[in-house]
């Protein structure tokens, strides 16, 4: 239930908000697992502008451990180390890709 409130309070804190996961790595062991998910997270916080508008733009990984209680596998820990983070004002700039894409 923590690990919801934390999508959802997110999710409502910020005026935008994505996040992409990797398919993650899950290792069974008897009654305990530990999983590591790779994850990028892009917000902005709800004031349009001034000085509480806030950037955030991330990647890090959700490291778990999981313990098996009653059949279900729970969320004993999680931590989440950043590889990159950026606080910085998104600039709207993007670069153009001339590439020549065919899907069939």
């Amino acid at each position: 239930m923590k690990l919801l409130h934390s999508f959802t309070s997110c999710e409502t804190a910020k005026t935008f908000s994505s996040n992409l996961f990797t398919v993650g790595l899950i290792q069974l062991d008897g009654n305990t697992a530990s999983a590591r998910w790779l994850l990028e997270e892009v917000g902005l916080d709800p004031a349009k502008s001034g000085p509480g508008k806030s950037y955030y733009n991330n990647f890090g990984f959700f490291i778990d451990e999981l313990e098996k209680v009653d059949e279900k596998r729970l969320f004993k820990t999680r931590t989440y180390p950043y590889l990159y983070l950026d606080t910085d004002p998104f600039t709207g700039k993007g670069i153009a890709l001339n590439a020549e894409i065919s899907f069939t």
